[in-house]
């Protein structure tokens, strides 16, 4: 295989295995919610019943922010599959700009989804880690 080959083998796994862990995140995000859900449900409203609270709110935003890392993905696999295809047509360098301005403004705006949804998975996570800690000490 050429270094050409190489990289080109490299990128694709690095675009599965980097979907693969905003799905996982996506789904432990939904679990998480699950389970947070469930062990709150029969709680006395008291002071620290804000920390599952905001719990929650980060994340179903962290499941929001997978969400739209995913559909902005699959936008530009298909912007960057229509630019590849119609590569020898002449006729369409005007919608092949498009595609490539399009290709440069959400390429970097991925990243920033991916280290969005990570941050707030793991502030959730936190927050709701901090309120087990609390209502044990409060007991």
């Amino acid at each position: 295989m050429s270094n050409h080959q190489n990289g080109v083998e490299l990128s694709k796994i690095l675009i599965d295995l980097s979907g693969k862990v905003v799905f996982m995140l996506i789904t432990a995000s939904t679990a998480s919610i699950a389970y947070i859900l469930t062990q709150i449900k029969n709680d006395t409203w008291s002071d620290i019943l804000h920390f599952p609270i905001y719990s929650l709110i980060l994340l179903a935003i962290s499941f929001l922010f997978g969400y739209i890392y995913l559909n902005k993905r699959l936008h530009v696999i298909h912007c960057n599959s229509i630019i590849l295809q119609t590569s020898k047509d002449t006729h369409l360098l005007n919608e092949r700009e498009k595609l490539f301005d399009d290709l440069e403004k959400n390429s970097p705006k991925l990243r920033l989804y991916a280290s969005l949804q990570f941050i707030t998975f793991i502030f959730g996570a936190f927050v709701y880690a901090l309120y087990v800690f609390i209502s044990i000490y409060l007991k």
